[in-house]
């Protein structure tokens, strides 16, 4: 993992091939991430469609994959691009 100590949203974008329901955001935390206050979002086009509650330090333990449900889940269209992201991550 890389950081030059400025905290950064990350994410990826990707095309689903059938209609279907996004519930939950994962990515990993790598080990020295001092960073909280991690929101997951998802984004169609520039617009954000859907969030996270925070990921706390409660449930985000540095060196691990860390999950959290959406705070409601998110029908997604066959076809259309979205983009998935977790911000204020300082390692990449």
């Amino acid at each position: 993992a890389y950081t030059d100590g400025v905290q950064r949203s990350v994410g990826v974008s990707f095309t689903s091939s059938v209609a279907g329901t996004i519930r939950g955001i994962r990515f990993f935390k790598a080990t020295g991430e001092i960073g909280t206050g991690h929101v997951g979002k998802i984004y169609d086009g520039s617009r954000v469609v859907a969030t996270t509650p925070t990921f706390t330090d409660a449930n985000c333990a540095n060196g691990s994959w860390v999950s959290m449900a959406l705070s409601r889940p998110l029908a997604i269209t066959a076809g259309k691009t979205y983009t998935a992201g977790v911000d204020n991550v300082l390692y990449y």
